[in-house]
């Protein structure tokens, strides 16, 4: 066997492993499961490399089966070139054998020239050698001529056989890469299928996702709807509620202060207040005032109720003072209006604490310091002065 060929049939040995080698790179898609859009575009982005990479495999596969197929080509027209020279020199060989067999005849018929013949018509010793040596070189040449062309027959012969076995390995290859590329085209088209049956999941998934994030929206617009229009309805209600209560209080002072606007006229003449209780003529004394801030101060927490006046059970605004004035034993009507009337209404800032202090329809007892005691509508409560006070004072000072 000759270096070229087994050269080429270790050429063919590589290309047969690397064939093998690179086949098992394409793998089998894996199965879905995920749940999300984005875990399922995670998926088909994967698998659409992977496709990539298939792809470039199926391409590689190809080249290689056509540089195969061409490679077997060429052997094909080496061997048709061998076959043609081995015609040539066969025919050759024949031409030779058939002169020498002329030659041969011719001299049997005619006795051709004999040893003896070539002694005695040699004229000399020297021509003796001359003759014997000419004779021994035709035949040499002829035994040499043959051979040669039978040496170059065997070796055109071998040759063959040599480019017969690199087409039969040739072929070998080109089957192999052919089954490769037919594997790969099969792995293309599972792995188009599974990208496209991929695809329309993301988008299912998608589609599925914004329907459930537009019906969250809705809903989520639905139930602020409805707390709002709860929200509004309920402020609506303590609105109403404290218009009829603010209402109700106003009728009752106005009431209760017609009801003692003689007595309060006759109390102011005479001195004296109606029950016998201190002298409008000065002022009340500090214990007093210190017993009328006590005794607000125990309302504080008592729920407001219009016309109520009983601490821890229910009071309004006219009630607190009413009932913390007469722990001083000083009586005031249960009127907010009407204990205006009896007060010498003064700046805040001349207020004593005890002193009251007027709204429109409301009144609280001074605590000094800008606070105020008073009962509104969320309960009993000591708090700043607020809005748009009238001013205030003591019902019995002058």
């Amino acid at each position: 066997m000759s270096k070229r060929s087994t050269a080429f049939r270790m050429t063919i040995a590589g290309a047969l492993t690397c064939a093998l080698i690179t086949a098992p790179l394409a793998v089998a898609p894996a199965t879905a499961s995920a749940e999300t859009s984005a875990e399922l575009q995670a998926q088909l982005d994967q698998a659409n490399a992977h496709l990539d990479e298939v792809n470039e495999q199926l391409v590689a596969a190809g080249e290689a089966l056509n540089d195969t197929n061409y490679q077997i080509e060429q052997t094909e027209a080496k061997i048709s070139d061998t076959e043609d020279s081995i015609a040539s020199n066969t025919q050759q060989l024949a031409d030779t054998r058939a002169a020498l067999a002329e030659r041969i005849a011719e001299n049997y018929k005619t006795g051709g020239v004999s040893l003896l013949t070539i002694i005695f018509d040699s004229r000399s010793v020297d021509e003796l050698v001359s003759s014997l040596h000419y004779a021994e070189k035709v035949a040499a040449h002829d035994a040499a001529q043959i051979q040669q062309v039978k040496d170059l027959t065997q070796q055109l012969e071998d040759e063959k056989a040599s480019l017969e076995q690199d087409k039969a390995d040739q072929q070998q290859l080109a089957d192999q890469q052919a089954q490769q590329q037919a594997d790969l085209e099969k792995q293309v088209a599972e792995q188009q299928d599974y990208v496209n049956g991929l695809s329309a999941e993301v988008q299912a998934a998608i589609k599925a996702e914004q329907e459930a994030e537009r019906q969250r929206q809705i809903e989520a617009a639905r139930k602020a709807q409805e707390e709002a229009e709860a929200e509004a309805a309920r402020q609506k209600a303590q609105e109403e509620q404290q218009r009829k209560e603010e209402e109700q209080r106003r009728q009752q002072e106005s009431n209760d202060s017609n009801n003692n606007s003689n007595s309060n006229s006759n109390n102011s003449n005479s001195g004296s207040n109606s029950n016998g209780g201190s002298s409008n003529s000065g002022t009340i004394s500090s214990s007093a005032r210190q017993t009328i801030l006590a005794a607000a101060r125990s309302c504080i927490g008592t729920p407001y109720v219009l016309g109520a006046s009983t601490p821890g059970v229910a009071i309004d605004c006219s009630g607190l003072t009413q009932y913390a004035y007469a722990q001083a034993g000083l009586s005031i009507p249960h009127s907010s209006a009407a204990q205006r009337n009896m007060t010498n209404v003064k700046p805040i800032s001349q207020c004593q604490p005890g002193d009251l202090v007027f709204w429109y329809g409301h009144v609280a007892i001074y605590a000094g310091n800008g606070m105020i005691i008073h009962a509104t509508y969320t309960g009993a409560c000591e708090a700043p002065l607020y809005g748009s006070y009238l001013g205030g004072g003591c019902p019995f000072s002058i």
